[in-house]
């Protein structure tokens, strides 16, 4: 009896064991990252900075901010308590370029009163900065960690988990306190005091279907060389995305069903009034990818998509007709503007030659009607509707022999095109007729980041970084690089390269449109630097565009070497000589109201120096990576 219960007892149990040993349901969880030490430190050889000379200004013309007395303590020993006096910004001294900055807010915007300027200012973003020393340095640290949760076979959720120093997460100051986001090495001290509260930077679910691929959420947006979608560095798509797969073709597009821009376009002060979040405003009618093609078989990889999208500025119920708008009514204005990108890519690698090529268009046709801004009236005198184009490609050639590698680049971006024009009452409005300037998000930071420490990813050309990382990048220019690397070792890499640069259109930034920030600020100025795009109405003689071109040649050298598994070195060393297009966009300090345009416009001079000399920028930038 006891053997039969015995039995009895095995076989339920190897019965149950068997009824539960079907296929596994139980998800899995994975994870890759890289730990980054960073230390960087650039300095100018000698004393003609890129606003004149070491610790010399003359009075800014705006700063006209006075303080009762006693003045603040940051004015004393002061004489004046006024923030226009002769030498206010005499330690406005190196510019550092755009990466790093502390003591700029997270958000990149200067205050820049656009009447105290005598006309519209780019407010452009980025940690942008000024020492008043002849270098700078810095040390920081942070972590990027890729992780994987697979349910099933067929639905996966991923994302990315950063830890640096943030602020809070909205559209405008979702970005790190420094740029791109990482600890300073003083800021947290005490094994008690947090040094980052941590943030996920990516997070989207995608779900193979019998016919294909569908992905939700936020996640990197990577397309050709990545001109245009850089999405290693910061590009991202938040759509809804849907790929078929057809052996080595991809065929797909998404969508975006609801998205909006900035919630106050167009509307001002107004947008206070109504639920930002939810109203219509601004809302894209339609944004979508389609077709997204790419092929890869062998030794060829190509592909390319168009993206289309529409979108109306201005009240939901405000219809696009002109009389129906009354002068001076508040968020009255409307605007619609249509969009259309494209990208065509072609890649060739066979292990001992590569060919790397892109081209991109952007399109956009814009229709303003209505009575704000207050020069929109005038601006539809000269332009009622701006068809506006950018055009951009790059061909990157090299090959392999033994333990090296040589690699040659060349790119080109068109430019913008401005245009001077007469109107009603005698203004001169210079208007925007075709831009080549690309947004914040659209960096290309990977694809010229091997060959440029400096001009561009330090500098960004003088014009372009982007507003997350603080990282330069490339627009309105021709670029020509070349690249040389050698293996000493099986783990340890070597090489130099040469960068030289030019400025692609010669009407598009005007003489004097880079100066430090002189907006009235509780302090002294702010560290900071203020690209001038362009004034929409100016009454006297317009000012001219730079003529000059060169934006320098820059010399780098470096290396990567392998310390340990998973455990990497690399150092960078830069030689950067900046161009004439610098001397004619820099303003000089020593030009007395060298901030206010209007009265370099006035005396002829424009509050630059086309003679004075700019004197070279070298840096050295080191990483300790460990991956995992």
């Amino acid at each position: 009896m006891y053997c039969r219960r015995l039995l009895t007892i095995a076989l339920l149990l190897g019965l149950s064991m068997v009824s539960v040993s079907g296929p596994a349901n139980a998800w899995e969880f994975s994870m890759s990252g890289v730990f980054t030490w960073l230390y960087e430190v650039r300095g100018q050889n000698g004393v003609n900075g890129f606003f004149g000379t070491y610790d010399q200004a003359q009075a800014s013309g705006v700063n006209s901010v006075t303080y009762s007395s006693p003045p603040p303590p940051y004015l004393s020993p002061l004489s004046s308590t006024s923030l226009n006096g002769i030498g206010i910004a005499a330690p406005y001294n190196f510019y550092v370029g755009g990466y790093h900055n502390a003591n700029v807010s997270s958000a990149g915007v200067w205050n820049v009163s656009p009447a105290s300027m005598g006309g519209t200012a780019s407010r452009r973003a980025g940690g942008e900065s000024i020492v008043s020393g002849s270098d700078a340095n810095w040390m920081i640290f942070y972590m990027s960690t890729d992780m994987k949760v697979t349910i099933n076979q067929a639905v996966s959720i991923e994302g990315n988990y950063y830890i640096g120093s943030w602020n809070s997460p909205n559209y405008s100051t979702s970005v790190g306190l420094m740029t791109p986001s990482g600890v300073l090495d003083q800021d947290s001290p005490g094994v008690q005091r947090s040094i980052s509260p941590g943030y996920w930077r990516t997070l989207w679910v995608s779900a193979q279907l019998p016919w294909g691929k569908i992905t939700l959420g936020k996640r990197p947006a990577e397309f050709g060389m990545g001109l245009q979608y850089d999405g290693s560095d910061n590009r991202s798509l938040e759509s809804l995305s849907f790929t078929g797969m057809y052996g080595p073709l991809q065929m797909g597009g998404s969508v975006y069903i609801a998205r909006r821009g900035y919630a106050t376009d167009d509307y001002g002060t107004t947008a206070v009034w109504y639920n930002e979040r939810a109203d219509k405003n601004n809302t894209r009618s339609f944004d979508f990818i389609f077709p997204r093609v790419k092929y890869h078989a062998g030794d060829v990889s190509a592909g390319f998509f168009c993206s289309w999208q529409f979108k109306h500025f201005g009240g939901e119920g405000v219809l696009n007709d002109p009389n129906k708008y009354v002068a001076g009514t508040r968020g009255v204005q409307a605007r619609d503007v249509g969009e259309q990108w494209g990208i065509l890519y072609f890649k060739y690698n066979n292990g001992r030659f590569f060919l790397n090529s892109e081209y991109d268009y952007d399109r956009i046709t814009e229709r303003r009607s209505g009575s704000l801004p207050a020069d929109a009236i005038s601006r539809n005198q000269a332009f009622p509707v701006l068809d506006t184009q950018h055009d951009s490609g790059a061909v990157e050639i090299g090959a392999l022999y033994g333990p090296a590698k040589i690699s040659v680049l060349g790119a080109w971006f068109t430019g913008d095109d401005y245009r001077y024009t007469q109107v009603a009452g005698g203004s001169l409005y210079r208007v925007e007729v075709t831009s080549g300037k690309q947004s914040d998000t659209w960096s290309n930071v990977t694809v010229f980041r091997p060959y440029s420490y400096l001009m561009i990813y330090g500098y960004g050309l003088g014009t372009s970084i982007a507003r997350d990382t603080g990282e330069g990048f490339v627009q309105d220019a021709s670029v020509y690089a070349a690249k040389l690397d050698y293996a000493v070792a099986a783990n340890l890499n070597v090489y130099g390269s040469f960068t030289w640069a030019e400025r692609f259109s010669k009407s598009g930034d005007i003489m004097g449109c880079l100066l430090p920030n002189p907006g009235p600020f509780v302090a002294p100025f702010s560290g900071s630097v203020v690209y001038i795009k362009g004034f929409n109405s100016v009454r006297a003689e317009p000012i001219p565009t730079i003529p000059d071109t060169s934006l320098g040649w820059e010399i780098d050298s470096g290396f990567e070497w392998k310390l340990l598994e998973d455990l990497t070195a690399m150092g960078t060393i830069g030689y950067w000589v900046p161009g004439k297009w610098f001397s004619y966009a820099c303003v000089d300090k020593s030009i007395p109201n060298w901030a206010l345009p209007a009265s370099g416009v006035a005396r002829g001079h424009y509050n630059v120096n086309p003679d004075k000399t700019i004197d070279p920028i070298w840096g050295t930038e080191f990483k300790v990576k460990a991956s995992f």
